[in-house]
């Protein structure tokens, strides 16, 4: 629901399990009910089955990019996403490791490597796309959009997709931990030793 105030239309990367009917039940039971909310197997189905298509719903209305685990399937998810970047389209990206855990800033945070591919893929069609790092901050019920890194189509593509994740994941705990309530481009500060302790 987050996702709503953003300022932009935009296509989210969606994991299959939640576009696919025949694998949502299963994915919602398992994923949200019982590993997230700890719930046991039976009750855990019983909600399952209850949200499971209005989920369905929701999601085919943002006419998401579906994004494969399975490494037999994983390039369609990396052809859409180029496709999609070529016709002019926004994305809307969540890692699969969250930013935060027990309380704190997750150190295993990272930003979701598929998508660097999509990046690459994107440049060598003439198209550069720009990659914003975005926070969600649910206990202050925030958001916040920093500046955008542009990747270099010129230099070493070893070198560049880590500059770029660096980037991302250091302006993602940024975010999370001072989030802006409006939606704005954030002035440049010079940060202080305290504060990069708490994002490193």
């Amino acid at each position: 629901m987050a996702a709503t105030r953003l300022p932009v239309s935009f296509r989210p990367w969606c994991h299959s399990g939640v576009v696919h009917p025949e694998e949502s039940f299963e994915y919602i039971r398992n994923g949200f009910f019982m590993e997230r909310l700890k719930m046991n197997k039976k009750i855990a189905g019983f909600f399952a089955r209850m949200i499971a298509k209005p989920l369905l719903a929701l999601v085919h209305m943002n006419r998401p990019i579906t994004a494969y685990h399975d490494i037999s399937k994983c390039l369609k998810t990396i052809h859409t996403g180029t496709r999609s970047l070529l016709s002019g389209e926004n994305q809307l990206i969540f890692s699969n490791v969250p930013v935060r855990k027990d309380e704190k800033l997750n150190p295993d945070f990272d930003f979701m490597k598929g998508y660097q591919l999509v990046i690459k893929n994107a440049m060598k069609n003439g198209v550069i796309p720009k990659v914003y790092p975005v926070s969600i901050n649910k206990d202050k019920a925030a958001i916040s959009i920093g500046e955008p890194i542009l990747p270099d189509p010129y230099a070493d593509w070893n070198i560049e997709k880590k500059r770029i994740n660096d980037y991302i994941v250091r302006k993602v705990k940024l975010g999370y931990l001072y989030p802006r309530r409006r939606l704005e481009k954030p002035h440049r500060r010079i940060f202080w030793e305290e504060d990069r302790k708490k994002i490193s």
